[in-house]
């Protein structure tokens, strides 16, 4: 799907309301189909450039301040613990689909 491309813009992410299934609903498909874009577009040359858009809820529940000197970067992310916790489940998704991506960039 991205063969002969040059750019990929990732915008997709799975979000539900009322979840049943945490871990086959919204978890593994967005970490999954983050790593699947980036697998897709690691095998293809003419790709010289990857946008993957997050979300706030990705770096927001960290318990550290968020005033306005505050610069969020990339190594913010939401604890995951207490995204279980509180059954934030959204959150916890973009938080490792995110944390994914920073790792297959890391690793490739």
């Amino acid at each position: 799907a991205v063969e002969g491309c040059e750019c990929v813009f990732h915008t997709a992410s799975p979000f539900y309301h009322d979840v049943q299934d945490p871990a086959a609903e919204l978890l593994e498909p967005a970490v999954k189909g983050t790593l699947n874009v980036l697998n897709s577009c690691a095998k293809f040359p003419s790709i010289k450039r990857v946008v993957l858009t997050s979300s706030m809820a990705a770096v927001a529940f960290n318990g550290k301040p968020r005033t306005p000197e505050v610069v969020v970067d990339e190594s913010w992310f939401s604890d995951p613990d207490f995204c279980r916790e509180s059954k934030l489940w959204y959150v916890l998704s973009k938080t490792l689909a995110e944390d994914a991506a920073w790792k297959f960039v890391k690793e490739k």
